[in-house]
């Protein structure tokens, strides 16, 4: 059964058999769970997967690198936009710091404007002056592969005659982050999507989204909206089956990059939150929330994405809280895994 009824989950394993979850049903009087078009949420249903966007965007990353025969630990010095002003040590950050939250990032913001300010604040040698979770260093992700792809050239300006020089430098980012983001979204799409089977991936909701809640008593649910603006640290609208596909083509297939290369970016951590150790071997998680408001209150649209042992995966949607304790998703499905090992 599932956690709550407003949840989609689903693991697969190394056949890519879909199977119910592991997670037993404990909550009477569930949230309401419906689209946008009224219909009742499946295993297909698009919801914004927020911060499991960032294991999306870590895979990108490594196979954006292995194609060029770059390590995790390459500076980001040779691609970051000419017209940028790098601060302090901004150039010596590797891909192997952004994607672990290790850069010292001070602005968590995943907008354009909010990463582009921290790499031109410059930023500490200590991982610890940072605050630790960032959406930004992911988020910067998606200018750096436009760069080092070539579909924005890094000295690439954006100049209109006779305009002020602050209108035209507002221009030139507002189309820098355009032109960056449709970059990103498209490689994305041809390097990882499309060897998984997973198309219609898109940033903005539409009449088959999920919608998030606050809790039982919530009738109308919120979508969330454009999430375009968040693309690599969040944004990603994604179902259950296609994050399992994405998940389960990168760790076996080969069709993104070899296996061992990808055991090699999750043993790094690479867009993941934590490795735990069980009595089968090491699992690895992603888990994310997005809310319309900073309270307890607010709706929320959680997910959870991991890797188990035996060449299995899980993934958990959720379109609200967990019951009025709120419980974790990430540890009610540890919980339950670990409850359920013979």
């Amino acid at each position: 059964g599932l956690l709550v009824p407003a949840a989609a989950a689903a693991r697969r394993d190394r056949k890519s058999t879909p199977r119910p979850a592991l997670i037993p049903s404990s909550h009477e009087n569930p949230t309401p769970c419906r689209c946008r078009n009224g219909a009742t949420p499946n295993l297909d249903t698009k919801e914004h997967i927020a911060s499991v966007s960032k294991l999306i965007t870590a895979i990108a990353a490594v196979k954006m690198l292995d194609e060029r025969n770059l390590s995790f630990d390459t500076k980001i010095g040779n691609y970051i936009p000419a017209y940028w002003n790098e601060g302090k040590n901004a150039n010596d950050l590797t891909f192997r710091k952004l994607l672990t939250h290790q850069a010292a990032f001070t602005v968590y913001g995943g907008d354009f404007l909010s990463f582009k300010q921290q790499i031109e604040m410059g930023v500490s040698t200590n991982p610890a002056d940072g605050i630790g979770y960032t959406n930004g260093s992911f988020s910067l992700i998606r200018v750096l592969a436009a760069t080092m792809t070539g579909a924005v050239p890094r000295n690439k300006t954006w100049e209109f005659a006779g305009l002020p020089p602050n209108v035209n430098a507002n221009l030139n980012n507002a189309l820098w982050d355009a032109s960056s983001t449709d970059a990103f979204l498209s490689y994305v799409q041809n390097k990882v999507f499309t060897p998984s089977g997973v198309s219609g991936v898109s940033p903005k909701s539409n009449d088959g989204s999920a919608l998030a809640y606050s809790g039982k008593n919530d009738g109308q649910g919120w979508d969330s909206g454009d999430v375009t603006s968040q693309v690599g640290g969040a944004g990603f609208r994604m179902s259950v089956n296609q994050v399992l596909d994405v998940m389960g083509t990168f760790r076996r297939k080969g069709t993104i990059v070899s296996p061992t290369k990808a055991q090699e970016a999750l043993d790094a951590r690479l867009g993941i939150d934590q490795v735990i150790d069980t009595p089968l071997g090491k699992i690895y998680n992603k888990n994310g929330r997005w809310q319309n408001g900073s309270g307890p209150n607010d709706d929320a649209e959680q997910s959870v994405a991991y890797f188990l042992q035996e060449d299995m995966e899980v993934v958990l949607l959720v379109n609200s809280w967990i019951g009025a304790e709120q419980a974790s998703v990430r540890g009610s499905v540890k919980d339950a895994y670990l409850a359920n090992i013979e």
